[in-house]
């Protein structure tokens, strides 16, 4: 890996190989890229992150996970839930529905959501806490004229 500073500017791309910098430096350094240890037995998912979410109709949010283990070999699914949790389908739409963090789709009613880490060696699951996010209205004043 090399790494390139210059003073008082943003290096590009292509100056990896400059040699008329006045000032900075470039320094090499040997990575090794190892796989993560691969999971067994139970994962631990954690709690879902925010806990509670107040948000306007049409935004989104970014959920995770705070106390999960994230090993090797796992599989994640994001599930979301309209009535209260009573049942649970795979999360539509946003972004990451199969990884550790997901992004919702641009909200427009009150809706729940958890993660589910599954060990692919052991074929053991783990569900996360629910997050659950409160749609608001916009609020109105009343002006006397």
């Amino acid at each position: 890996m090399r790494v390139l500073c210059r003073y008082n500017t943003v290096p590009t791309i292509t100056d990896y190989c400059g040699t008329t910098f006045s000032f900075g430096e470039c320094e090499d350094y040997i990575m090794n890229v190892i796989a993560a240890t691969p999971c067994t037995g139970t994962p631990n998912a954690g709690s879902a992150t925010p806990a509670t979410a107040s948000l306007c109709a049409g935004q989104t949010l970014n959920i995770g996970t705070v106390g999960a283990t994230y090993q090797g070999n796992m599989s994640y699914q994001w599930q979301q839930s309209t009535n209260g949790g009573a049942t649970w389908s795979n999360a539509i739409g946003g972004n990451g529905a199969t990884s550790p963090f997901y992004q919702t789709p641009t909200l427009s009613n009150s809706i729940q959501y958890r993660v589910i880490f599954t060990c692919n060696g052991s074929g053991l699951s783990d569900t996360s806490s629910v997050s659950s996010v409160i749609i608001t209205g916009p609020s109105y004043a009343t002006i006397p004229f």
